[in-house]
């Protein structure tokens, strides 16, 4: 075509170096336009409908979507005032696509310095460009990870922007394209966006899945082990709501794919939002919004602290110890290595730290058994009897003796009658009322609970009388002192394999450049290899027939091709027995040992604490089970004095 080009006022446009090519079109330097600016042509003739929103968003465009974008400035076409060929639009230079951030592998290589606060950051910033956006009027619409691009100071640039709906003068200028993995749920049936209005909300869902992607290492929300019968790819599970992270994820029929962060990284506030965006709730109200991502992570940036072992390790404060050692350490995945230039020659830390902590534990003795309870002796008095029931007992007794005085009597003067006297007289005894009925019902009564608290507390105090639990722990304790007795020993069996793989770690940093996500492989596309970075396989250093028979889906023929194109790069390499072992080979296994030895340390120092409570606490709870059942045992003795003095 014509180099000679004109704008939408006149002016005359010259092209200078290409600059990249894509399926649309292709960018070029211009030269008489200014140093930022750049121009992009499209390969083929620009329809009606691309040329009326090509022709809203020159006009709708200020400075600031300028500022986070390339958004299209001034229209370009050949000859004057002829059909629209392309358009001007602000340079974006020194960035890289956002998923060379989020991907382990890529950011190995291309954002060495990244921690986890930048990763914050820049899912703040992207937050706050969808923000702008919306804020507009406008909808991005085909939200995905190649048209968000980022530097390593977090900034960030949304490009492809003459793919956005856009909204001028109340007349909308539809998205016709959008990539799978970042549709939401409700639109994942359809086959063409074309005719189709999208909503922020839509957008809600993509933010979030990059949001989510930038805090979870890549990890896409609905690629994760699927507990269910089949394949489950990656659009289905979109389609069908099935959230691998949340609390309800087994219902879902998945799980938490291999060394991948727990949801339990995030604040409740956030887990919250996640669990919106991706589950039906989302769909049927509303996603958490740019704005609200752009709170919630502005806060969560504020809200970090510090590993005490790997100073490089950044992780919200609510958590208690650092995710991403335990990750290294129990799963052997590497998400954050520090800059070579803090390597320590001494990764494990000097002098008897542990021993010292673990005097300080023998020196906590153990509580003693319970003895078998020895009953008190009760030397106590009898409670009187109440005045009252004194004065009746008397008249009672009176009465008995006169009647049994008058049975008597009439025996001896007629004795005839001496079996009618005698009944008489056991009337007058047994319907006399006796005095202390009433109170021996009563003293029999607190006699009763008084022996059956004491049996109960003397339950309670036999099985209260070992000191299995405070042996347990020290059991643990134990097993973790032995950890750290072996850990210098194994530490150099580590350094020694080290030194003796140094032709598999060259094979493995080699593989390690050459990415599934730019490679062609038959029968890998976009889902799938968004699925395989789930679960950490990104690169040829990844593909294992072991790992990949882990990935739901993946069957021998999947299998056979990542395989094939591993080999076929595995081929090419070259061994060079007089390279030096990676610097950061060598500080990922210091870190490993330092990480080791800091989450024993630390486990030793809570467990003194711990056993010692347990100590004073088993020992205070013997004592108010003594202390108890000598009461119940007293309260038995009362009680039996108490009824001796009825008799």
């Amino acid at each position: 075509m014509s180099k000679s080009l004109y704008d939408d006022s006149g002016q005359s446009v010259q092209l200078g170096v290409e600059l990249g090519r894509g399926g649309e079109g292709s960018v070029y330097d211009t030269p008489s336009a200014g140093k930022d600016i750049v121009a992009k042509i499209y390969n083929s003739a620009v329809p009606q409908e691309k040329r009326a929103k090509l022709q809203a968003m020159s006009k709708v465009g200020d400075s600031y979507l300028r500022q986070i974008s390339a958004w299209p400035s001034r229209l370009l076409s050949t000859p004057l005032n002829g059909p629209i060929v392309g358009f001007l639009m602000p340079k974006v230079a020194g960035y890289e696509p956002i998923h060379h951030l989020y991907s382990p592998a890529h950011r190995k290589q291309l954002f060495p310095k990244a921690d986890f606060a930048l990763l914050i950051a820049t899912a703040r910033n992207v937050a706050a460009a969808f923000d702008s956006i919306h804020a507009h009027g406008h909808v991005i619409g085909d939200v995905n990870q190649g048209n968000i691009v980022v530097t390593g100071n977090s900034t960030v640039k949304l490009i492809d922007c003459d793919s956005f709906q856009i909204t001028e003068k109340g007349v909308i200028h539809i998205c016709e394209v959008g990539v799978p993995h970042f549709t939401p749920p409700e639109l994942q049936h359809l086959r063409s966006f074309r005719g189709i209005i999208r909503t922020p909300n839509h957008d809600n869902f993509g933010l979030a899945v990059l949001v989510f992607h930038l805090l979870f290492m890549g990890r896409h929300p609905y690629s994760g082990r699927f507990l269910g019968s089949g394949d489950m790819p990656l659009e289905r599970a979109i389609a069908e709501y099935r959230f691998a992270y949340g609390p309800n994820n087994k219902s879902r029929l998945m799980d938490v794919p291999p060394s991948a962060p727990p949801l339990d990284l995030l604040p409740e506030s956030m887990k919250r939002m996640v669990e919106v965006a991706f589950t039906e709730h989302g769909t049927k109200s509303l996603r958490p919004s740019a704005s609200d991502w752009v709170r919630a992570l502005q806060e969560l940036s504020v809200n970090l602290k510090t590993c005490s072992v790997e100073a490089f390790h950044k992780y919200p404060n609510h958590l208690s110890t650092c995710p991403w050692c335990h990750l290294q350490s129990s799963t052997g995945a590497v998400f954050f290595v520090a800059p070579v230039t803090q390597v320590s020659s001494l990764p494990l830390t000097a002098g008897t730290t542990w021993q010292h902590i673990w005097a300080q534990i023998n020196a906590i003795s153990a509580p003693s058994e319970l003895p078998n309870y020895a009953t008190p002796t009760f030397a106590g008095t009898s409670r009187p009897l109440p005045p009252e029931i004194t004065a009746s007992k008397n008249s009672y007794r009176l009465q008995i003796a006169a009647a049994i005085l008058g049975a008597c009597v009439a025996t001896f003067a007629v004795p005839d009658l001496w079996l009618l006297w005698l009944l008489m007289g056991f009337a007058v005894v047994y319907f006399a009322k006796d005095p202390l009925r009433e109170e021996r019902v009563i003293r029999n009564q607190a006699l009763k609970t008084a022996q059956i608290s004491f049996e109960s507390r003397l339950t309670h105090y036999q099985r209260l009388g070992g000191t299995e639990q405070f042996k347990a722990k020290k059991h643990d304790l134990e097993k973790i002192k032995s950890q750290l007795e072996t850990l210098a020993t194994r530490y150099q069996v580590a350094q020694k394999k080290l030194r003796d793989s140094q032709q598999t770690k060259q094979l493995h940093a080699y593989l390690d450049r050459f990415f599934i996500s730019q490679a062609t492989i038959p029968g890998i596309g976009a889902g799938r290899t968004a699925t395989l970075a789930s679960f950490g396989i990104e690169t040829a250093a990844d593909i294992e027939p072991s790992r990949i028979r882990n990935v739901r889906g993946f069957g021998d023929s999947l299998t056979s091709e990542l395989v094939r194109w591993r080999r076929s790069h595995e081929s090419r390499f070259t061994f060079n027995p007089s390279q030096p072992i990676d610097p950061r080979e060598v500080q990922a296994l210091n870190v490993r040992f330092n990480s080791e030895q800091a989450h024993h340390e630390l486990a030793l120092r809570m467990g003194t604490e711990m056993l010692h409570q347990l100590r004073l606490s088993i020992l205070s709870a013997q004592q108010q089970a003594k202390a108890a059942l000598d009461d119940a045992a007293l309260a038995v003795g009362q009680a039996r004095a108490d009824i001796a003095i009825l008799k």
